[in-house]
This record gives structure tokens, C-alpha cells and sequence, in this order.
């Protein structure tokens, strides 16, 4: 597993267990989907910022409370060969638009609840903004492109995520970590066996710190387990 990407590994797994659910999660009613639905929702991410002009590297930000549509965005990213900046969901304006400046990011994806801040924190910025809730978003899970895409060669030495410190003791900085970092993490947790493919895992911690998004995120992904958002 180390020697992958954590796209790689994420799609290996829903290849094999297409049918299993991926997530549980709470829209007016309980809600459900696979794992073939969340892979395919993926890669037509993926090829829609490809198609929009997205590089291999380019910089996306994800500004939004946990949710499937999050995790959809993050993996869309890497299988686009681009690098993630999750930011915190309760950051304000002026912070959120300086880590959107300085990541040099190019798209931000965000939510109905983010909305406000991300439209005052991109004023004047060049960034295309890609609102989780709306119509558009949906679209973008069925785009299907006419021809065939080709995804670019990611190594597990490129970059994955760009995650932010606190900024508690000074001006927050951006650590750059690989797919390599990540996965051999996921390894790790794997090996011990602290989350099994059976177990259905509740996510309440945010997203953007690397702790939830290791144990809530990629290693049920990658065992093929269940994760619950309330």
C-alpha cells in the first residue's frame, strides 16, 4: 500500500467492494451511497477540472463542514493530479482569503453554510468558486465527457494536501504532505486493525485537521468500511 497513491488505493478498493456503502448520511432522511456511485461521482470531478484547465499541481481549496460531497471533491482532486488545501469550515473571511492567497489556489469548493465568507473572502481574487449544493455541483458528478479523459501519473512523492496550522502562536503555515505520507499512515492503522472493512465509522471531527481525516476518512475508504455524517 505505500508504494500508491491514495486515489489509487481508494478505486482499487471500490472496484472490489462496488457494492458496499460508503457512506451514511442525513438529508431531511437517511441517505446512502456506494461505493461504485461515490467513485464514480470521483472521477467525474476529476474530469471536469481537467476539462476546466486544471494542471497537474494546480491547488484547490475545500471549504466546507464534513459531508460526503467533501470527500467526493478531495479524491476528484487527486485523481486530477491536483493538490487539496482543506480549510477550516469556521475560519473568517480575512483568514480564510489569506490561505486561499497563499496556497495560490485556483478553485475553491464550498457549501451552502460557507457561502457567505468564501464570496467576501474571493472578492477581487481569480478564483472559481464551486458551491457543493448547487445544481451545478450535481451536474458536475454526471459529467460524462464525450471523449475520453486521460488522468495524469501521480507518484506517491507528489503532493497531496496542503494542510494549514492553527496560526495559534503566529501567521498559520501550509505543510505540504504526499500521497506517500498519507498512505504509509493509512498502512499503519490498517496493520494494528483499529478500523476493520465491517465497522460503520462516525465522523465528527472536522475534516481539515489530519487526525479525523486519516481515521474517518482514508482508512475506511481504503478497507472498504462505512462512514456516517449526521
Amino acid at each position: 500500500m505505500a508504494d500508491n497513491t491514495i486515489h489509487s488505493i481508494f478505486l482499487n478498493t471500490a472496484a472490489k467492494h462496488g457494492d458496499n456503502i460508503a457512506f451514511h448520511y442525513l438529508d431531511r432522511t437517511w441517505k446512502m451511497i456506494t461505493y461504485r456511485a461515490f467513485a464514480s461521482d470521483s472521477k467525474a470531478i476529476a474530469s471536469c477540472l481537467i476539462k476546466k484547465g486544471i494542471n497537474k499541481g494546480d491547488r484547490i481549496a475545500i471549504f466546507s463542514e464534513n459531508r460526503h460531497e467533501w470527500c467526493a471533491s478531495y479524491l476528484g482532486i487527486m485523481i486530477a493530479g491536483a493538490i487539496a488545501v482543506p480549510i477550516d469550515s469556521q475560519l473568517n473571511p480575512e483568514s480564510v482569503r489569506n490561505l486561499l492567497i497563499d496556497s495560490e489556489s485556483r478553485i475553491v469548493f464550498f457549501s451552502s453554510k460557507t457561502e457567505a465568507n468564501v464570496n467576501e473572502a474571493t472578492t477581487g481574487l481569480d478564483i472559481r468558486k464551486i458551491n457543493l449544493d448547487s445544481p451545478d455541483f450535481k451536474e458536475i458528478c454526471g459529467f460524462t465527457p464525450i471523449e475520453a479523459i486521460r488522468y495524469p501519473e501521480t507518484s506517491p512523492e507528489d503532493i497531496a494536501s496542503i494542510i494549514y496550522t492553527s496560526g495559534t502562536t503566529g501567521i498559520p503555515k501550509g505543510v505540504m504532505l504526499t500521497h506517500r505520507n498519507f498512505c504509509s499512515d493509512a498502512e499503519a492503522l490498517i496493520r494494528v486493525g483499529i478500523i476493520t472493512k465491517s465497522d460503520n465509522v462516525l465522523s465528527l471531527l472536522p475534516l481539515h485537521h489530519t487526525y479525523p481525516f486519516m481515521s474517518t476518512f482514508l482508512v475506511p475508504l481504503f478497507l472498504g468500511a462505512a462512514i456516517t455524517y449526521s
